[in-house]
This record gives C-alpha cells, structure tokens and sequence, in this order.
C-alpha cells in the first residue's frame, strides 16, 4: 500500500518554486503525495503533476484569533480526510498548527522544515518580540513528537533551534535552500555585453526587510556620484507587491522612484531564469532569510552577487570568491560594492564564473530532493 504525505505550505506559489520538485520526485518513489495550502491559481497545474491538493484558507499575516482557529478547524479536518503516514510542514504557521495538530491526532511523522525565522525575528516591534517568544515555546512543545525531524536552511538558524528548543542534535538536518534546476541556467552566461548599459537587478518580494530602501538609496547615490562611469547604469527591481505582508512596500513607493530616475520597475515573472540573464550584477540587502532562492538562481545564472553579512545571505555566497557581503541596513556600504564591481568587470565576471560552480556543487534541486526522499524513508523505517 503506498504511504501517504501531507505537504502543508502557506500559499500555492510558493509550492510551486520551492517544493514541487521534492513532491514530483516523491510521487516516483511510490508516494502518494498530498498538498494543503492556500489556492491562488495553480492548482490545474499541481494536480497535472498527480498530487492531491486541498484548499486551506489562510492569511500569512494575520494574528486574529479566529483566523487561527479557522485555519486549525480546516487543516484538522484534512489531517483526518487524508490521515497521513507523513506531515511536511513548511513555515512557521504550519510548523506550529500543524505540529500541534499531529500531536493531538497522533500523525506517524512529522518533518518540520524551518524556511528561515521571518519578519518577528528581526522586527524590533515590542509586540513582534512577545510573538517570537510564543514561537520559540510553540517549538519547544511540537517539536517532542517522537518521530520527527527538524530542517533548517542555514546554520544560524539551526543554532537557534537547539539554543530555544532544546532539540536533539541528532533529530535535526541542515538542508541550504529548495535546490535550483541548474539545467534551466546556462554556464555559458555572459555579463557586461552591452557596453552602452549596464544592469544591476535586485528580484524578491518588494519588501522592506529584502533591503530595498537600501538598494533605492544605493541607486540614488550611484546616479549622483558615479557619473565618470562609461555606461548607462539602470537598477532594476523584479517582484511583486506583496499585500499579505506587513512589510511590504506599495505601489505609489515605486511610482514615485521610477519618476525620479532611479530605477526601472519590470514587474513579476514566473521565469525569473529569463530576466536575470538581463542582469550583469545582482543584488539582495536582505535583513534575514533561510537560503533565499533568487541567490541560488543568480548563482546558476553565473553573475556576480552583493548580498548581506546575515544568516542565509552569507551562506549562499563565498565571500570575494562568489560574491561580496556588505553589513545589512548599511546603504552606503552597499553603494561601494556595487560601484566597486561596477569599475571592475574582471572581478565581476570571475566573480560569477565562480558562483556558477558553487552551485553546480551545492545547490543542484536532484540533491535537495534526494535528501528529502532518504529523510522520508528513515522516518518512514522507523514506524513500520
């Protein structure tokens, strides 16, 4: 009989780039694998891929009680339609609902996979702060389901998982990131072609703690101080607005920031593959992360990366060999290693060439979904 997982993910986009490709390679190891998330518009195209979608209402962003009990009355009635041998819970809402839930309706295993601690563990909000301590007790009491693992994106992360948790060395993993499709990236890409323009693109979420007021202001002091360069320089900012998340900026922001010449807004793509071979540099100022993807997939696009002195940034990059890191929040610093790659392409270029390889032996998605079947049949081992 095949065993069935239970994936539970805030929202279907975020399946979709981060962990369709574990479900599909799952789904050829004889599982019968299931998603519960919030729908937007892809789930024609999960269930195309043989998995089981459930609808899961859900606000990322809400702390409203009767949401919670919503969401926890809805996912507790898909716990018991699929009655699962495994529960993938990925992000701390499902983390936490989800890990109660399988304590109470006594689900088999549990994978808690921490995606990175989020906007409460750099907010410096007073009522951010009490949350973060209600998190970090939410995982001391989930996480002593007897037959669990805990998998974080980077070390700083997993650090705090024991430290808060009191977690098992032994019953926890460090995976960095969901893996890019390296075949999707040429290693042949080249940067600088164009010797009348240059590039320089930061693609995320457009929110505040990805750095972007840092990179705005970068661009701004490059524009008044850096005239002596050869070619144009255009900033570039690929994403979305995103309205569930506090953090987010709004739409009049960028209006406003395209009128006064700093930046080119492209918009989202769902082939982001596509648009960063339009960039010659890369930037990411972020605060805080797991191991965020779009470094991963500049890495296999062979560019050259700025990025941050935090947890997930630093561990995406070799300093000076695949990129540069600059202190977070620190508009100025970040300015200087643009500019400095800006003068020298040959250090840009290397730069990419090297961060190509890293991915080529860090970052390849068959190893991360590898790892993840070899996790679901130890755990699987363990209760037959």
């Amino acid at each position: 009989m095949r065993k069935k997982i239970l994936i539970v993910v805030n929202v279907d986009w975020f399946f979709m780039s981060h962990r369709l490709l574990i479900a599909k390679k799952a789904i050829k190891e004889n599982y019968e694998v299931h998603l519960a998330t919030h729908i937007t518009l892809n789930k024609n195209i999960i269930e195309a891929h043989g998995i089981i979608v459930h609808s899961l209402p859900i606000s990322r962003s809400s702390t409203n009680p009767f949401s919670i009990i919503n969401y926890c009355f809805y996912l507790s009635g898909i716990l018991r339609k699929v009655n699962p041998d495994l529960l993938h819970l990925v992000t701390i809402k499902p983390v936490i609902f989800g890990g109660l839930l399988a304590r109470i309706q006594k689900i088999p295993s549990v994978i808690y996979a921490i995606s990175g601690m989020g906007y409460l563990f750099i907010s410096k909000n007073f009522l951010d702060k009490i949350l973060k301590n209600i998190v970090l007790l939410a995982y001391r009491i989930i996480f002593n389901h007897t037959n669990s693992l805990v998998i974080c994106q980077n070390p700083s992360d997993l650090n705090l998982v024991f430290k808060k948790s009191s977690y098992a060395l032994d019953r926890a993993i460090l995976i960095p990131g969901s893996g890019v499709e390296l075949n999707r990236y040429s290693k042949e890409n080249i940067i600088f072609e164009n010797p009348n323009q240059t590039v320089v693109m930061f693609a995320s979420r457009l929110l505040k703690d990805k750095g972007i007021y840092e990179f705005i202001q970068a661009a701004e002091f490059i524009k008044k101080e850096c005239k002596d360069l050869n070619s144009e320089i255009i900033f570039v900012l690929v994403g979305d607005i995103d309205i569930e998340n506090r953090a987010s900026v709004n739409m009049d922001e960028v209006n406003k920031w395209e009128e006064r010449g700093l930046i080119q807004y492209w918009g989202y793509s769902d082939r982001i593959d596509k648009m960063l071979y339009m960039a010659d540099i890369f930037v990411l100022p972020s605060y805080r992360e797991g191991m965020p993807k779009i470094l991963l997939e500049a890495s296999a696009c062979s560019l050259p990366i700025i990025t941050t002195d935090v947890p997930g940034c630093r561990d995406a990059v070799i300093p000076n060999e695949t990129g540069l890191i600059v202190p977070p929040r620190d508009s100025r610093a970040l300015s200087l290693a643009i500019s400095e790659l800006l003068r020298n392409h040959q250090k840009a270029i290397l730069l990419g060439q090297n961060a190509r390889k890293h991915a080529e032996k860090n970052f390849d998605v068959n190893l991360v979904a590898k790892k993840h079947i070899d996790i679901y049949k130890f755990l699987d081992s363990k209760v037959s």
